[in-house]
């Protein structure tokens, strides 16, 4: 199924991005301990220090997101080669993914999430894992399917680190990246993604489970609901990209763009003031939800 190559290669891809999820973990904990005054000794949540603050300080908090967001990504973008998406790095090897600008990038993502930037923390362990696999394949020489498998099964399994769910980044790779269910693409995805969920778990972050979630009642027909879900799923997504689309396209490069960061993150950090849930990912928002306790 795989050569002595390949095989070596997506090990390497597990503790890469076990190492790269334990990383983000670790750094995104301590600039919220920072920003929020709390420390591991307390037993706290995120969602608990954030909601402790006063109101005022969720602002500055998030205005001091939006300064050092919008910098970060106008030097970004203003400086060295165009960031390349991890689903074109996967379908076009000619688009190679710059390492050292990746990273950059994928760390400014997980500082502002530790201020409280309520953006997903998933993509920047995914970019960071590719990223550097970009890098080392340069060197390695093998087919592109091979080089493009080894990408796909960085990124998820970047996923798997800093998530502790395998499976459910396995599942990502095959139906996201690869688009492929054959045994060869699944061994590979779930080898990667197990290997960097176990590197993790050894690395001081331990076997954490995101969402606690009661387990409801199975009365009806799930499969009718499953498929109504996913029909109004689909449509929702449509109708998401043709809006998104409409939207005026800004010149990322431009440092008026800092201006705008500030704005919208303090825009969202005044409707802190009165949610703080909605910080720091949504993780204390989405676990209300779960728990039924959103009145």
């Amino acid at each position: 199924m795989f050569d002595k190559r390949l095989l070596g290669l997506i090990i390497i891809v597990g503790f890469v991005a076990g190492l790269v999820g334990a990383f983000y973990t670790h750094l995104l904990h301590y600039i919220q301990h920072v920003m929020y005054n709390y420390s591991t000794a307390e037993g706290l949540t995120f969602g608990q220090a954030v909601a402790r603050v006063t109101p005022e300080h969720r602002v500055i908090a998030l205005l001091a997101c939006g300064l050092v967001g919008g910098i970060g990504w106008v030097l970004i973008h203003r400086y060295g080669e165009p960031l390349v998406d991890i689903k074109k790095a996967v379908q076009d090897r000619t688009k190679e993914m710059p390492p050292l600008k990746t990273c950059i990038h994928a760390t400014l993502q997980i500082i502002t999430v530790g201020m409280g930037s309520p953006l997903g923390r998933e993509v920047a362990p995914r970019e960071a894992s590719a990223g550097i696999m970009s890098a080392l394949l340069k060197h390695v020489d093998m087919k592109s399917d091979d080089k493009s498998l080894i990408i796909a099964c960085a990124a998820g399994a970047g996923l798997a680190s800093v998530y502790n769910s395998p499976l459910s980044a396995a599942i990502f790779i095959l139906e996201t990246l690869v688009i492929s269910w054959n045994v060869r693409s699944m061994s590979a995805a779930l080898l990667s993604c197990g290997i960097a969920t176990l590197v993790v778990r050894q690395s001081g972050v331990g076997d954490t489970i995101q969402y606690t979630m009661a387990q409801p009642p199975l009365y009806g027909s799930y499969q009718e609901f499953a498929i109504v879900l996913g029909a109004v799923i689909a449509i929702g997504v449509l109708l998401f990209d043709k809006t998104q689309a409409l939207l005026p396209t800004f010149d990322r490069k431009s440092p008026k763009m800092i201006l705008v960061s500030v704005l919208a993150f303090g825009f969202v950090g005044v409707m802190a003031m009165f949610y703080p849930e909605i910080l720091g990912n949504g993780k204390a928002g989405n676990q209300l939800t779960f728990t039924d306790l959103v009145t």
